[in-house]
């Protein structure tokens, strides 16, 4: 086995991670929803008829903003203590020893010095897991935002999916439990790297007469880059 005196550090991330949030541990934004234990390994909140459920999940997973390139040498960089030794975070990256990602690149790339190395988490999709009871729902909508935070600043919000259908459904059913992922674009399914971010999938499900719903919790489908 390898070993080094610094960090083994890798571009390309990893792209199977999944990270299962139940729907008891989402905050609960409009509507009434009731925790409930249906049998051994089933637990859901369920909305009751003429409401509008929304529900927050908020992605909990280690999210990084990036390194300089440990060189494991005392040069390349402006900084004293060399590549290693900048603050954290740095207020600039400049990181010199090849592009990120796999082999082989453009010729556009050659000279280009990257900014950052994509670690931490991309969210792919989102898999809200529900099931429709009785009747259809009016509608169900899910969306995607990243929201970054700075001192005495007023809090950037940026849509990483739109909130819409997204390709879920509305059908009723009897046991069944709808898991559809709604995909980000590639380019918002990049490493979230800000600073002081948070990223937050929202749920939101319209319910007429007569219809019920019960939801499981939702699924982040993510790369990750921990190394």
């Amino acid at each position: 086995m390898g070993r080094t005196a610094g960090w083994w550090l890798q571009d390309t991330s990893l792209p199977d991670g999944q990270v299962f949030q139940p729907a008891t541990s989402a905050l609960s934004i409009a509507g009434a929803v009731v925790a409930n234990r249906d049998g051994l390994g089933l637990y859901n909140v369920t909305g009751v008829a003429s409401q509008t459920v929304t529900l927050a999940f908020f992605l909990s997973k280690i999210l990084r903003f990036g390194m300089q390139d440990d060189g494991q040498q005392a040069f390349g960089s402006a900084s004293g203590t060399g590549q290693q030794g900048l603050a954290t975070p740095p207020s600039t990256f400049a990181t010199y020893l090849q592009q990120s990602g796999r082999p082989p690149y453009t010729a556009a790339q050659n000279q280009v010095v990257p900014t950052k190395r994509p670690k931490g988490v991309g969210v792919i999709s989102v898999t809200p897991v529900y099931s429709v009871l009785t009747a259809d729902a009016t509608s169900v909508s899910i969306g995607v935002t990243k929201t970054v935070f700075t001192n005495n600043g007023v809090p950037a919000v940026t849509a990483l999916l739109t909130a819409g259908t997204n390709g879920q459904t509305i059908t009723h059913g009897t046991t069944a439990a709808n898991a559809i992922a709604s995909a980000l674009s590639a380019a918002n399914a990049a490493p979230v790297t800000d600073v002081n971010a948070e990223v937050i999938a929202e749920l939101s499900i319209v319910l007429p007469v007569t219809s019920t719903v019960k939801i499981y919790g939702l699924v982040w489908n993510v790369q990750f880059n921990y190394n």
